[in-house]
């Protein structure tokens, strides 16, 4: 039932984000498009909120379950700079709007890009486990919800590899040069 659900809610994420674009810039109905384009995130939250009752009927939580808070958390963090980049991508090929940036490939901005990401996921890691836990909470039964209590413990881990492979390498990267 519930991966049934993710299913139709990545789907409902591209078929949101396509009907954003075509309504904003082929049909040129951009209040209409931006509904559509909001209707993104609240997929996520929809799928959160769907999975916290399927645990709280008593389903024993599975990855899905965990799935559908780091989803949650990173749609409230990047959803909004990734549809940006998308709707500028958009405007320059339908619209004969400029160019969207792209981040920078060396040096310093690189380097300060990779930083800001980082602590962009970092905020998306808090509040990714601060959604699972309140999964925990509202479960009650912690013998049904280890899964994402064990999710909740491999953040520092993902956050740790980011951080070594991508921010920390760049910054080492950009003193010895390339």
């Amino acid at each position: 039932m519930l991966i049934a659900l993710i299913v139709v809610c990545e789907i409902g994420f591209w078929v949101m984000l396509a009907l954003g674009m075509l309504v904003r810039y082929l049909l040129h109905m951009p209040r209409l498009g931006t509904l559509f384009l909001l209707c993104v995130p609240l997929l996520d939250f929809i799928l959160f909120v769907a999975a916290s009752v399927d645990l709280h009927k008593g389903a024993e939580a599975e990855l899905a379950h965990a799935l559908s808070g780091i989803y949650l958390g990173l749609s409230l963090v990047y959803g909004h700079s990734g549809i940006r980049w998308i709707d500028n991508y958009a405007a320059y090929r339908f619209a004969g709007g400029t160019k969207p940036l792209t981040p920078p490939k060396h040096g310093r901005l690189r380097t300060i890009y990779e930083w800001k990401q980082w602590l962009k996921g970092c905020l998306a890691a808090s509040i990714t486990a601060i959604f699972l836990y309140s999964g925990v909470l509202f479960v009650g039964q912690a013998d049904k919800t280890h899964v994402l209590t064990d999710s909740i413990s491999a953040i520092p881990w993902v956050m740790a590899g980011w951080l070594i492979f991508w921010p920390v390498w760049y910054t080492i990267r950009e003193e010895t040069g390339p």
